[in-house]
């Protein structure tokens, strides 16, 4: 609680704002019900190295289509930019996972 009151008393600069997080973060980790312990985490936490590994492609198609520039410039256009672009990583995601856990187990089978 001490860090984001800080954020907001002493500015959004670099220190700030890394104290903020990372208190939140070891917040997320130590608290009692374990807020970090649920199936969307554990979910995204299955295909974040491919999610990490695909957003910028997906970021690239979205900019040759031109759709990050549909609503205009702004917040509701980097949002709207940042929805497409995650769930488009996170669908690409989840079907290569499956393709590729179904190839290994033919191979392995054999």
């Amino acid at each position: 609680m001490l860090s984001i009151i800080a954020y907001y008393v002493i500015g959004g600069n670099t220190i700030t704002i890394l104290f903020a997080t990372s208190s939140l973060l070891i917040y997320a980790i130590i608290c009692q019900p374990k807020i970090l312990q649920n199936k969307i985490t554990h979910f995204i936490s299955g295909i974040s190295m491919e999610i990490y590994l695909s957003h910028m492609a997906f970021f690239r198609v979205v900019e040759k289509l031109g759709f990050h520039k549909l609503i205009g410039d702004g917040w509701l256009q980097y949002f709207m930019t940042l929805v497409v672009v995650l769930c488009g990583a996170m669908l690409f995601s989840t079907i290569m996972q499956i393709i590729i856990c179904e190839i290994t187990k033919k191979l392995y089978r054999h």
